[in-house]
């Protein structure tokens, strides 16, 4: 069972929480193809990644112009003008889900923000609600460098993290 507890710095953990990080600590760490285990070099990039991205996190708090909300708008026109890039994840996780570029596009050029993301690392990005070419309603995750719409992944929504609207995410 999988067990998420997000801490803000300040606060600390509770008895119970940090009993469990302790079980938890105990357990056999199992590896599979989604979570391989890590050689050296793949360890050292990752702890150069991370080391990067928090150093990045703390800047991003210092208001700039890096940090701005996302308008459909531009999104729209930088789509429609082939200003993309496509992440492997994303195209990864279509081919899973039996989601094509013509699904992602659609959604994008008939859907709206319902999650704005500016602080988020390495650019700004939202979640858009929208519809796949047979209507069926689509989530595609973008970001914007300022120059390019990245496409970051894009899957059907659910009711289990989504409201009945599919646009409202529910509380946890």
């Amino acid at each position: 069972m999988i067990r998420t507890v997000t801490l803000d710095r300040k606060q600390k953990p509770t008895e119970e929480q940090i009993k469990q990080i302790e079980e938890a600590a105990k357990r056999e760490i199992v590896f599979d193809e989604d979570s391989p285990e890590l050689t050296p070099a793949m360890e050292k990039a990752f702890r150069l990644a991370a080391k990067n991205r928090n150093a990045q996190k703390e800047l991003s708090t210092i208001p700039n112009k890096r940090r701005r909300n996302m308008n459909i708008e531009i999104v729209q026109n930088l789509y429609r003008t082939a200003k993309i890039k496509w992440s492997t994840h994303c195209l990864e996780r279509m081919q899973e889900r039996d989601i094509n570029i013509d699904d992602v596009g659609n959604c994008i050029m008939s859907g709206e923000i319902i999650e704005d993301y500016p602080d988020d690392f390495p650019h700004p990005s939202c979640l858009i609600f929208g519809y796949a070419i047979h209507h069926k309603v689509l989530h595609t995750v973008v970001g914007y460098d300022g120059e390019v719409l990245h496409i970051i992944t894009s899957y059907y929504p659910n009711t289990i993290k989504f409201m009945e609207d599919l646009k409202t995410r529910r509380t946890k």
